[in-house]
C-alpha cells in the first residue's frame, strides 16, 4: 500500500513540475537615467516617429510601469519597456523582448535609442546594439 501511495505522490510532483510556468526572461538591456519617473514614462509613451506602436502605460506593483513598444510590421514581437523608480529622482528602464523571435536585434537598438533620447543621452552609434550601457 505504501508503494502505491509513494508512486502517486511522485507522479503528482512530476506533473506539478512540468506544469509550472517558465521563469521570466531577463531584460535584453537595462539602464539608469537621471530624469524624473513621470517624465520618462510620458516620453516613452509619446507618439513614435518610426514604425512602432506604443501601448498605454500599465502600472504594476511598487510603481513599476510597463509600456508596450512593438513594430507595426512584426506585431508578434511582444516587446516592452519596464520603468522602475530609483532613489534620488531617477529611473531604471529595462527592455524586454521575446527571445524566440529571431532576427529582431534592430528592435533592441531602436528601443535603446528611444530610451536614451528620453533620458537625455545622445545617440551612441552601434553600442546600443551590443547590449552595453551608455
Amino acid at each position: 500500500m505504501a508503494k502505491v501511495v509513494w508512486t502517486g505522490v511522485v507522479l503528482a510532483l512530476g506533473v506539478a513540475a512540468c506544469s509550472s510556468p517558465p521563469r521570466p526572461a531577463p531584460p535584453v538591456w537595462s539602464t539608469n537615467y537621471a530624469v524624473p519617473f513621470d517624465t520618462m514614462v510620458n516620453c516613452l509613451t509619446s507618439m513614435p516617429t518610426n514604425a512602432f506602436t506604443i501601448g498605454a502605460p500599465t502600472p504594476g506593483f511598487g510603481g513599476v510601469v510597463t509600456i508596450a513598444y512593438v513594430p507595426t510590421n512584426v506585431p508578434q514581437a511582444n516587446s516592452y519597456f519596464r520603468v522602475y523608480r530609483v532613489p534620488e529622482n531617477g529611473v531604471q528602464v529595462s527592455w524586454f523582448r521575446a527571445n524566440d523571435v529571431m532576427g529582431l536585434d534592430w528592435i533592441d537598438g531602436e528601443a535603446r535609442s528611444r530610451a536614451n533620447s528620453c533620458g537625455g543621452i545622445p545617440y551612441q552609434g552601434d553600442r546600443s546594439y551590443q547590449g552595453v550601457g551608455p
